[in-house]
Parts: C-alpha cells; structure tokens; sequence
C-alpha cells in the first residue's frame, strides 16, 4: 500500500461511515415501509369504491325483478311487491349516491395533493372533496342501517347452509362443526367495510391537505384550525402536530409551538 494509500486510510473515519451507512438503511427501511402503507391505503379505498359500486348494481338489479313481480301482483291486488321494489330502488339510489360521494372525494383529494405549488387552486379541489365527505357522513346512518339488514339477511342463509352441511350421524354439531375464532390484529387502516373510519380517514387527509394550503398562504390562524380538525379525530398525528406547531412558531407564539413539539417527542 503506497503512502498515499496509508494516508487515506488514516483519515479515514470509520464510525462516521457507519453512522452514514446505518441513516441511509433507516432512510430506505422508512421509504419501503411509507410505499407498503400507500398501497395498502389505496387499496381500502378501492375496495370501498368497489363495494359501493356493486352493491348499487346489486340493489338494482333486484328492484327490476321485484319492480315485474309488482306488475304482476297489482292485478291480484297485492301492494307488498310493490313496496318491496320502491324500498329496493330508493337504497339502489342511496349506494349508486355513496358511489358517486366516493368518486368525488377521491379525485379532488388527488387534484387537491398534485396542485401543492398552487395553494388556492388545491384549497378549493380539497373544499369539494370535504363537502363529498360531509355529505357522505349524513347518509351514513341510513347506508350502515341497510347494510346491517342484508347483513343479517345474508347471515341467516349463510348459517342455515352451514347447519345442514355439518349434520354428521351420531355427532353434536357443536362438537365437530364449531367455527375457529381467529384473533384479528389491530391495522392503523380501516377495513374496507367500516364506513364510518373510512369517512374518519377521509376528514383527515383533506383537513391536511386544507391545512398546508392555508401554511402556504401564509394563512397561520386557517392552518391551525384544519390541523386541530385532523388531532381532533387523532391526536396521535405526528405530521399534523409538526405542522401545527409550525403555525404557531411562525404566529411569533414560541410556547405553543413548544408545546407542539414536545408532544412529538412524549409520542
């Protein structure tokens, strides 16, 4: 090894590399983990899109059939197929809404992310996605009540399959036929069938989104009022606490920033 060589070497600063090396691997562990999460995310939304979607067409198709069995009962003067296909046209129309609700809100939050240079004309893609989402909160009851009911409907007929598949000679059904309860890990993502935490989900990122609008304006008061909207609904929001305190450092208010701040830290 020349001198030149030797010299290199000697200033050369190993744990200074390896703490290098070490950030680079956090960085890269972080990025794969955050490119996990995002498809994860836009697979919920997906199949909350879908769900909707086909439960209109479903809801839909079965007003038709019972729409003709209501033709056909008039002239025998029966009006209980004819209430059965209004209830089934009206929740046809209540899921193709959700539908469209669910259509909007994406597609506005996703202009509304794209235009972050121009904070005005994302502001107002992020305004039209919270007015969808608002909306879809109001139906919200009356979406869950007819879920629940062909919920049950579906329940009933799939545990009377299941009751005459599991008929063995000489055995209890309970005995041999029992269903294995699985433990179901906590996910920080909703499930695609929990309306109300995808609504939850949605409020946040819009509320973000409007939040760092308002910081770009330099509209401090707006900014903190869309971040505490998103701690309101998860207090455990790291980026909206960083932000928020970053309202506040910049609204020459340091003690509130703090306190912001250390919340993170305490997290």
């Amino acid at each position: 090894m020349s001198s030149a060589s030797y010299a290199a070497w000697a200033k050369f600063d190993v744990e200074k590399e390896l703490e290098r090396v070490d950030e680079t691997e956090q960085l890269e562990a972080k990025h794969k983990q955050q490119q996990k999460r995002t498809r994860a995310k836009q697979n919920v939304e997906s199949s909350v899109a879908e769900n909707a979607q086909q439960s209109a067409e479903i809801l839909a198709a079965q007003a038709a059939v019972a729409a003709l069995k209501a033709k056909k009962g008039r002239k025998k003067g029966s009006h209980a197929t004819e209430e059965k296909a209004t209830q089934l046209q009206t929740q046809a129309a209540l899921f193709a809404r959700k539908h469209a609700l669910l259509q909007q809100i994406l597609e506005h939050r996703r202009l509304g992310d794209q235009l972050t240079e121009d904070g005005k004309e994302a502001k107002l893609h992020f305004e039209k996605a919270l007015a969808a989402i608002k909306e879809l909160e109001e139906m919200a009851p009356e979406l869950l009540k007819v879920e629940e009911q062909n919920s049950e409907s579906s329940q009933d007929k799939s545990d009377s399959k299941h009751h005459e598949e599991c008929k063995h000679e000489g055995e209890e059904h309970g005995e041999s036929c029992s269903d294995e309860k699985k433990s179901i890990k906590p996910s920080e993502l909703p499930k695609a069938n929990d309306l109300m935490a995808i609504i939850k989900m949605f409020y946040k990122d819009v509320y973000m989104g409007i939040g760092a609008c308002e910081l770009e304006e330099n509209h401090l008061a707006a900014a903190t009022d869309a971040f505490k909207e998103v701690l309101l609904r998860d207090d455990v929001h790291l980026t909206a606490w960083l932000k928020r305190g970053e309202a506040f450092e910049r609204m020459n208010a340091p003690l509130l920033a703090m306190l912001h701040y250390n919340r993170i830290t305490n997290l």
